[in-house]
This record gives structure tokens, sequence and C-alpha cells, in this order.
């Protein structure tokens, strides 16, 4: 049972039942995510952040990097992680052969 003392915002709905959106919100949180190159449609880079448009931000404006080339870039997935460490095992993964297969079949 969710405190009545939690704002509404808080909260949402799921049938009956009542659950706090602050589910995954821990202090470890982790997204890896996936960007395409609106230019060049081919092009895809992998990456890891705690914050997925300040990262998006910085990829399409930032001083240099990977994403320099063929800019600007757009999202393509984000997958949220409860812990650093299994975000980067999974990043790791995206970034291997079988990985790129793994995206290339289920994230277009």
């Amino acid at each position: 049972m969710i405190p009545s003392t939690w704002p509404e915002t808080e909260r949402f709905e799921l049938g009956p039942i009542r659950a706090p959106s602050l589910a995954m919100r821990g202090i470890g949180r982790r997204f890896v995510y996936i960007l395409r190159s609106e230019t060049d449609p081919r092009r895809h880079y992998v990456g890891i952040t705690s914050d997925v448009d300040r990262r998006l931000e910085w990829h399409n404006f930032g001083p240099s990097g990977h994403t320099l080339d063929h800019r600007p870039r757009a999202v393509v997935v984000t997958i949220e992680f409860p812990t650093e460490a299994q975000a980067l095992r999974f990043e790791r993964y995206l970034k291997s052969g079988s990985g790129r297969a793994f995206a290339s079949r289920h994230f277009g």
C-alpha cells in the first residue's frame, strides 16, 4: 500500500493496484542507449549514461567524440538497469558481434 502522503504524480495505476513510479529511481541506475545517425542510418552508437537527454545533447552538440561525424543522432532505444554493473555488461554485449546482430534484429 502506498502511503497517502505520496504526491499523486508519484503514483500510477495498474488496474486496481497502485504502485510507486519510483521503483527504479535508485542512485546507481544506468541506461544503455543506441543512437542512429539521421544523415547515415547505417551508423549506430552504443553507450551508457544516467541521463539520456543530456547525453544525447552532448552527442549532437558537444565538441568532439565518436559521434562527431554523421550528426545529428536520434535515440533508437534506451534500456534501464538498476545497477551500473548490469548496464556495463549489456553495453559490452551490444558492442560484440552477436550483440550487434541482436540489436539489428530487435531494434532495426
